[in-house]
């Protein structure tokens, strides 16, 4: 995502955070289709896929 946050969204934590504390902000299950990869394999992808842009961005 860019560009700044929905103020609904910035709300929703915020509230989270100060009914739960830092517990409160850990990402919840969500419904749909799971993960196709784990997060490990998911962190390993990542600094691959930065090699791979455009110089410049």
């Amino acid at each position: 995502m860019t560009g700044p946050l929905p103020a609904r969204v910035s709300r929703t934590w915020r509230d989270r955070f100060a009914q739960q504390g830092l517990p409160g902000l850990v990402d919840r299950k969500r419904t749909g289709r799971p993960p196709a990869f784990s997060p490990l394999q998911a962190a390993k992808a990542e600094p691959a896929g930065e090699r791979c842009l455009p110089f410049g961005i």
